[in-house]
């Protein structure tokens, strides 16, 4: 049995995927929990349309969309700074100090795991790119190589049925 060697891409993809996986679980039990009131977090229900929206958008990094990880990534990084941007506001007069400890202590656990998961929806990005693009390139030569074998002069004398002796 021969192993055959995964695409380009294909490893950054499925990390982004299941970064996105994350991503709506977390969303979906802190909207759950906001729904039975029990995380002190006001219900708004708008906030279902977050948890399908990133279901939608890890259903498209699974299908290896670049349009979907593009989305992914920019929606994620929106997501963060509006957090953060409303927790400023609830502040008289806020500074760097502040932003940095409303991004600590936002929702999503921290600026560690935003930056992580930015990463990672960044190389999601680069991966289906990466493999996008290789795949053009496949289906491409192998376009070419079907039309020179439909057109090459000597594929009939290489038949099973041509026997010239």
């Amino acid at each position: 049995m021969a192993v055959t060697a995964a695409p380009a891409g294909v490893r950054c993809i499925r990390a982004a995927w299941i970064a996105a996986l994350l991503t709506g679980s977390m969303t979906a039990a802190v909207t759950l929990g906001a729904s039975l009131g029990t995380n002190g977090i006001d219900y708004v229900p708008w906030m279902w349309l977050d948890v399908v929206l990133i279901a939608g958008l890890g259903w498209g990094l699974y299908r290896r969309s670049r349009v979907a990880a593009a989305l992914m990534l920019v929606y994620f990084a929106a997501a963060k700074v509006l957090a953060v941007r409303r927790d400023l506001q609830q502040l008289d007069d806020p500074a760097w100090a502040d932003a940095l400890e409303s991004l600590d202590t936002c929702i999503a656990g921290g600026w560690v795991v935003a930056l992580a998961f930015t990463a990672v929806y960044s190389l999601g990005l680069y991966g289906t790119v990466v493999y996008q693009r290789q795949r053009k390139r496949t289906e491409t030569r192998g376009e070419a190589e079907q039309a020179l074998q439909k057109n090459d002069s000597c594929q009939r004398f290489s038949s099973k049925r041509y026997r010239p002796f």
